[in-house]
């Protein structure tokens, strides 16, 4: 939502990013930063964590269109999550697995589409993915 992506925006604003709020839904991505000699794509999901399970995720079209653009484009993608808590966490998703362990390959119940969900256990907080 927009609330979120507000938040993550000023929050790389803080780390000296350049951003630009392109929104390009039909490419799956939000923005794009850079500065200080990177550049990289960002996909912004603000939603509560899983109750059943300690993990959040995205739409599995939308994991494999975010692998297709890092591909293409040669620009890293960051995937980062933010929720009621104001926390914000993620990482690059070329150091996230696409392998599914039991809780990954399933269905949203809301509305039945595929999804792929990480441990919160393996995302790290903004911070540590800017750390020097």
């Amino acid at each position: 939502g927009a609330e979120g992506e507000k938040r993550v925006v000023e929050a790389l604003l803080s780390y000296g990013f350049i951003v630009r709020n392109v929104s390009a839904k039909q490419f799956s991505f939000d923005c794009i930063a850079y500065g200080s000699g990177k550049t990289f794509w960002v996909q912004i999901k603000n939603k509560e964590p899983r109750t059943k399970y300690p993990d959040t995720g995205l739409e599995l079209w939308r994991w494999g269109y975010l692998k297709k653009l890092a591909a293409k484009s040669g620009i890293p993608v960051l995937l980062l999550f933010t929720d009621r808590s104001k926390s914000i966490y993620g990482d690059w998703i070329s150091d996230l697995s696409d392998e599914f362990d039991g809780h990954g390959n399933t269905f949203n119940s809301a509305d039945g589409e595929q999804m792929i969900y990480f441990w919160l256990k393996d995302l790290k907080e903004l911070s540590l993915l800017f750390a020097a």
